[in-house]
Parts: C-alpha cells; sequence; structure tokens
C-alpha cells in the first residue's frame, strides 16, 4: 500500500466522499497495457509510475463486451480505455479495503449505477452490492471469475482466479508481488499470511501468471539478493522479469518459487543468513517467514 493513499489505523468504513477522494484526478503518464487478448477474454493492465506503484486490472469478456474493474485508482485512464471500447462495467471487485484499492468505486457506481460493487466486508467498504465469500464464482458473461479468500495483509483481502484452456491468472492484489509479499501494517496478521502464501504455494498451478498489485519488484529483488545470497541465478531473475514487463507478459507462480524468499523457507540456506542477520535461531517454517517479513519491513 502506497502512504500516499494510506488511510488511518482502525478506521471502519472507508467513505471515498467523506476522505475527499471521489474528485481528486490521478491521470497522468499511464501506461495502458494489453496483457492478454484471447478469444473469450481480454486482461489490461493500467500502471502510472510517476502517481504510484499500483497497478490496475480491467477484465474483459470479449464475446458481450462486458468488463470487470480490479481496485480502480486511475479514474480518468479507466474511463478512456471503457469509453473506446463502448463497454458495460458489470463489476467494480477490491481485493481489500485500504484507500488505493477503492478509491474509484465511488465514481464508476455513480457513472455505471448498474455495475455492482464486490468485496469481502460490508464493514469496511461502503456500498457493496455482493458481500463476497470464498469459492464463490462471478459470471462476467462467459468469464468465471473464483474467488479465493486470502487474509493475512488484511482480514478482508481476497484474490481473483481465471483458468483459461491454457494458462490460469491470479489477481493477487496486496498478497502477493513479484520476489515478495504483503506487509501487515494495517489490520494484517502474520499467522494468517503464512498459511495463505503457503496455500498459495501447494495449491496454485506453475504455469499459473501472477497479477500483482503493486509494482514492487526493483527493492524485492534487491532483498532477495541479500538473503539469498548463494543464489547466484537471481540476476537471471532480474533480467527475465525485466523482458517480460517491457513486452507485456507476466511472471509465473512458477518462477516465482524459485527466486520469491517466502516460497523458499525449505531452503537451509536461506535459513542460515536469516539466522545469521537476525543473530537467533530458527526452528520453524514459521519463524522463518516471520523474521522474513520484519526484515522485509525493515530494509
Amino acid at each position: 500500500m502506497n502512504n500516499k493513499f494510506k488511510s488511518p489505523k482502525s478506521e471502519g468504513i472507508v467513505d471515498c466522499k467523506r476522505r475527499g477522494l471521489a474528485d481528486r484526478n490521478f491521470r497522468g503518464d499511464t501506461e495502458v497495457k494489453i496483457i492478454i487478448a484471447k478469444n473469450i477474454m481480454s486482461l489490461i493492465r493500467l500502471e502510472n509510475k510517476i502517481l504510484s506503484d499500483n497497478y490496475n486490472y480491467i477484465i474483459r469478456c470479449n464475446e458481450t463486451n462486458s468488463f470487470a474493474l480490479i481496485d480502480p485508482l486511475f479514474i480518468d485512464d479507466i474511463e478512456h480505455v471503457l469509453r473506446n471500447a463502448q463497454g458495460d462495467v458489470c463489476y467494480i471487485i477490491n481485493t481489500h479495503h485500504h484507500v488505493d484499492h477503492i478509491y474509484g468505486n465511488c465514481y464508476f457506481k455513480s457513472k455505471y449505477p448498474h455495475a455492482k460493487i464486490a468485496a469481502f466486508d460490508k464493514n469496511l467498504v461502503d456500498n457493496i452490492d455482493i458481500e463476497l465469500k470464498d469459492d464463490v464464482v462471478l459470471e462476467l458473461g462467459s468469464l468465471k471469475l473464483r474467488i479465493k479468500h486470502c487474509p493475512g495483509h488484511t482480514e478482508d483481502h481476497i484474490c481473483i482466479e481465471y483458468d483459461d484452456v491454457d494458462k490460469g491468472y491470479f489477481i493477487a492484489g496486496d498478497l502477493l508481488f513479484n520476489g515478495g509479499i504483503g506487509n501487515i501494517k494495517n489490520g494484517g496478521d502474520i499467522k494468517k499470511l503464512f498459511i495463505t502464501v503457503d496455500g498459495v504455494k501447494d495449491k496454485i498451478h506453475d504455469d499459473c501468471y501472477l497479477c500483482p498489485g503493486h509494482d514492487y519488484f526493483l527493492k524485492n529483488w534487491v532483498f532477495s539478493k541479500y538473503v539469498m545470497a548463494e543464489r547466484h541465478e537471481l540476476f537471471d531473475f532480474y533480467v527475465k522479469y525485466s523482458i517480460k514487463h517491457s513486452s507485456n507478459q507476466l511472471m509465473t507462480i512458477g518462477e516465482e518459487k524459485n527466486y520469491n524468499p517466502f516460497f523458499n523457507l525449505e531452503n537451509k540456506e536461506l535459513k542460515n543468513k536469516v539466522e545469521d542477520i537476525c543473530k537467533k535461531s530458527i526452528s520453524s517454517k514459521f519463524e522463518l517467514f516471520k523474521a522474513l517479513r520484519e526484515l522485509r519491513d525493515d530494509f
């Protein structure tokens, strides 16, 4: 979560209008990238490095020209995409209640009143039309978007799975990033985060593409070098990511398993390195995970 949008702890309901955010404009040098365009589905990613490290995603059913907006922040730029496509917004989906992930709710609900705001907890996000549950499926035209409850970064955090014929897509919000994971600074729980991340590693197949909610790659990569110094191929990870990112491609969960330290808790060299840095003995995967998260917080 970018501090620029940070809401007070224990805020409760986040109301865009009350916070004076609904009238602000985040248009800038936003890059609109079509990550995938197949017969029935398009995935569009918006990013603006001048304003924020957030990624916004738009999912489109090509057969019905219907759209789902994921964590809308860049209002004018999203609106530009919708205007050009003359599409129908069916869902406004929030992965969690932090302000930089619900910022555009008010605007898009007023502009497209039939669109359904979908989030996990009506006590944390205003005007929810669909209160999401684990494993529920949202139908977007002929597409089926499966919701997974993934607590840890926040209690209400969800991720979105879409299984293609060839590949899958995991829209991860602030749970999982390229080379790292979300923090627990604003309503998170380290034990739940550990369980959730461990579950993603075990249950999401290696060919599934990761769609993170922020671009924290560079700092995560430097941190990975710090704690996984013996992994000389980390430079290859940097090159591979840079090439893929510049060509509108995504890293896979399998690639994250190779290079993300939070996916390598069985690695003895990693454990020894963290013990050496922290000057203490670590006796479990959870203790190593917790120590890594604390080190990354201070990095």
